[in-house]
């Protein structure tokens, strides 16, 4: 079933739950969570200050890679419009110009799994609900450029949540938004 939030067409809340969930506290030692712990033990009774120190926290380096990689997607499917080009050419393009900068791209790549048990969850869960699109399939294009020009990355929970947040019609700063509010509901139990 899909709802309509400020005009933005969403799918059901399984998916948005999903997307909570997954960037939930993993951890002791994200940033946001340490701070949050840290400000919390100096003083007990401002739990509020705990949760904005989490929130402060979050920047590029530390929940920024969905906004990255949300706006990553936007201009390599405007790309794909507007030079006619397939996922997979306008993905590899992507690829090479940001290998010849230097530069990392966001939503790929994670320090324990080889396949990010979360990106498939939510990917199946976008299709059962009639709403993955350009988004999922320019990361999963991406995933594959990256294989063959670099080495094999997957794709993240942060990809996962662009591609998806892409696909239901979301601007890209709700990539970063959407990751604080799994951070301070995972925060809950500080």
């Amino acid at each position: 079933r899909l709802l309509t939030v400020t005009g933005v067409q969403t799918c059901a809340l399984p998916i948005f739950d999903a997307i909570l969930t997954g960037v939930a506290d993993h951890g002791s030692g994200a940033p946001s969570c340490a701070a949050a712990r840290l400000a919390l033990s100096g003083n007990r009774q401002s739990v509020s200050a705990a949760v904005a120190a989490g929130v402060l926290a979050v920047g590029d380096d530390h929940g920024g890679a969905g906004y990255g990689c949300m706006e990553l997607i936007a201009a390599g499917v405007q790309r794909m419009k507007s030079d006619g080009l397939s996922y997979d050419a306008a993905a590899m393009a992507m690829v090479t110009e940001a290998r010849a900068a230097g530069q990392r791209l966001a939503g790929f790549g994670h320090r324990v799994h080889k396949t990010d048990p979360r990106t498939g969850i939510l990917f199946d869960l976008a299709r059962r609900g009639g709403v993955a699109g350009d988004g999922i399939a320019f990361v999963e294009a991406l995933e594959r450029a990256i294989a063959a020009a670099v080495k094999p990355l997957p794709i993240n929970i942060d990809g996962a949540l662009a591609a998806v947040l892409h696909d239901m019609g979301f601007h890209p700063v709700f990539g970063r938004l959407v990751f604080i509010i799994g951070r301070k509901i995972g925060r809950a139990h500080v």
